[in-house]
């Protein structure tokens, strides 16, 4: 209701985080938004020499409309003898979905790791642990992890359909999934996490992909562009 006062103002200017986002607030409240996306500071994501692990990460809330039953799936589906950890990182909770993630892991025989409320410096020392990242969210309206994920230089598998974040992946840094196949899934991530050379050239290319793309300083820039266009 306090949105639907504020953007029937005179010459109000809307910004939205995705084109993802841009669709909803224009429908609803019949404007023209401006897209701009989020940035990272990329500086903090700069990795020192870390050991890789044969584990795979997501971030977001532990709830079901992150699909973390999925991803327990995906990596079930991959075979024993290189079947890599699941590790979750969130900070919201819900205990009833953590306990069934829980017994599905086991069912499964999926080693899953959970990571509750950790500080921002431990977050990105397991991303740098970690060879994939994983995400398919339910109508994410940007989801900012991604690009953290990128900018630490894991290539992302992300769902096509899964919300704001895919304007910002390609093939290049990642794969781009239509369908929530386990399999499907499953052989993408095989294609990966064995392969050490492929670890790096994502990791390199992907670092720079987001000093180029996802920095800070180009959402400041846009959103200030737009600022002094209308004052």
């Amino acid at each position: 209701w306090v949105d639907k006062l504020n953007v029937q103002r005179n010459n109000i200017i809307i910004i939205a985080n995705s084109k993802f986002s841009k669709r909803v607030i224009d429908d609803a409240y019949h404007v023209n938004s401006i897209v701009v996306h989020p940035g990272v500071d990329t500086k903090k994501y700069e990795s020192n020499i870390i050991v890789k692990k044969n584990q795979v990460v997501s971030i977001g809330a532990i709830n079901k409309l992150k699909r973390h039953d999925f991803y327990i799936e995906v990596v079930a589906s991959i075979p024993k003898d290189i079947r890599p950890t699941l590790v979750l990182i969130g900070n919201v909770c819900d205990n009833n979905y953590l306990e069934f993630l829980v017994s599905k892991s086991k069912r499964l025989s999926v080693n899953l790791k959970v990571f509750l409320n950790i500080s921002e410096k431990k977050k990105i020392r397991k991303l740098h642990e970690s060879k994939v990242f994983l995400f398919a969210p339910v109508s994410e309206p940007f989801g900012i992890v991604v690009e953290e994920a990128v900018a630490a230089g894991l290539p992302v598998i992300g769902y096509k359909y899964g919300g704001g974040y895919v304007e910002v992946l390609n093939n290049k840094i990642g794969k781009v999934v239509d369908v929530l196949n386990p399999a499907v899934w499953a052989n993408q991530l095989m294609l990966i996490l064995n392969n050490n050379d492929e670890i790096a050239k994502y990791s390199l290319r992907n670092t720079e992909y987001a000093k180029k793309n996802l920095n800070t300083d180009i959402m400041n820039e846009k959103i200030l562009a737009i600022i002094q266009k209308h004052i």
